[in-house]
């Protein structure tokens, strides 16, 4: 279910995959995710691969 709804974030100068890592720490601390969990990036000009 979709709902616009922000639960995590952070913020740099760059896309790094450790500020990736810091945004979904945020969201999961505040709320516990479901089993199945799909994170998604809004960002239409960068991407970075989440391993």
């Amino acid at each position: 279910l979709f709902n616009g709804e922000l639960v995590g974030y952070a913020m740099n100068e760059r896309m790094t995959r450790s500020l990736v890592i810091q945004a979904l720490f945020r969201a999961t601390a505040k709320k516990y995710p479901d089993k199945g969990l799909i994170a998604h990036s809004d960002s239409k000009n960068t991407c970075t691969r989440f391993q």
